[in-house]
């Protein structure tokens, strides 16, 4: 089997992001991340997708202009392990299949970037944040620019925005959640979330209260202080107080959740940490289960994650082949396609069955 981007950011020990940036030739790599990540890559012989022969690639965008976008975020958002992995993957596709790519960094959303004001960009890939009005925060120029070009995006579609997408299907992620926890003997369950109103997060824990409750388990939700009104670009969604807190909550429920439910796995330190100091262990006194499989998060963990894994490169290729199909089909005012991919299974340890 050939070595993938997740194998040589996990051996190396940096990030999916850093191998990214590494692969492309960015200068935002001290010399130690760099000198280790090439030698992973000699040792496992990765070559990136961009560098590999595809005999179904056929050129479907050669000669076109890609731009893949970021919308409203911080970089500390957009280091992430799930959306370092999409966007090298997409930037692979695209030059396999002939693109010439351009990346395109638009955090506060009050500018039209000189690039976007070009008439030779075709089409769009794009990630937005998922809390918040992006159309309502955006320049309208802005807006009007983006939504003009055939467009993807991947993960998820913001909120009130057009074109395609294609990311996994949360409704889904709650859905298996519920079933393997109740199919361990947990019927008392719990879902945390530090940002109800981040849209990915909030559908998996509606979709994993309602499984559960039609399964006849209990669910108690505790959700986090939003701060919905602050600007973008919006910043990294975890914070060790507010999780300390939902923690507190949790455990001071009477009888206490025997399994907790979190929508991240970026989240996992923070709950584990959490449950450490509080004499709670997970595996044990408590089971934890989560969703994104983000393994530079969850690797050092003990007892391992069990979680989903969204398939973060399978949501990067289906996303460059829509694009090519909007592509061929031009910008009409069709109804936008939505693609949902269902996500796999991840055994780990930290997931108790109960004696029934």
């Amino acid at each position: 089997m050939k070595a993938t981007i997740r194998d040589v950011a996990r051996v190396a020990g940096v990030s999916i992001g850093t191998v990214s940036r590494v692969l492309n030739g960015h200068v935002a790599v001290s010399d130690e991340s760099r000198d280790r990540v090439n030698t992973v890559v000699r040792t496992l012989d990765y070559y990136p997708l961009r560098k590999r022969r595809s005999s179904n690639s056929g050129g479907r965008l050669q000669g076109k202009r890609i731009a893949i976008v970021l919308l409203g975020m911080d970089r500390s958002l957009i280091a992430s392990p799930i959306v370092g992995e999409v966007v090298h993957e997409v930037e692979a596709a695209l030059a396999e299949g002939g693109g010439q790519v351009q990346l395109v960094d638009i955090p506060r959303l009050d500018q039209v970037p000189v690039v976007m004001k070009q008439d030779d960009i075709d089409g769009l890939i794009l990630f937005g944040a998922l809390q918040g009005n992006l159309v309502e925060a955006a320049k309208p120029a802005l807006i009007k620019r983006l939504s003009a070009l055939p467009s993807v995006w991947f993960i998820r579609r913001p909120d009130g925005c057009w074109g395609d997408s294609v990311g996994p299907n949360d409704w889904l992620v709650g859905k298996l959640v519920a079933n393997h926890l109740i199919d361990k003997g947990h019927h008392r369950l719990a879902f945390l979330n530090p940002r109800g109103t981040q849209s990915t997060w909030r559908l998996r824990g509606l979709s994993f209260g309602w499984h559960a409750e039609a399964a006849g388990a209990e669910v108690k939700t505790h959700l986090g202080d939003d701060e919905f009104g602050v600007p973008f670009p919006l910043r990294s969604t975890h914070n060790g107080a507010t999780i300390d807190n939902l923690v507190d909550a949790l455990l001071a429920e009477s009888p206490r959740p025997t399994a907790l439910f979190i929508p991240a796995d970026s989240m996992a330190p923070f709950v584990y940490r959490a449950l450490a100091t509080r004499g709670v262990e997970v595996g044990k006194d408590i089971s934890l289960i989560s969703c994104n499989y983000e393994q530079s998060f969850t690797e050092a963990l003990q007892p391992t994650l069990t979680t989903f894994d969204i398939q973060a490169d399978l949501i990067a290729r289906l996303a460059v082949r829509q694009l090519a199909v909007r592509l061929r089909q031009g910008n009409t005012a069709t109804t936008p396609v939505e693609i949902a991919i269902e996500p796999s299974f991840v055994q780990g340890g930290s997931v108790a069955e109960l004696r029934r």
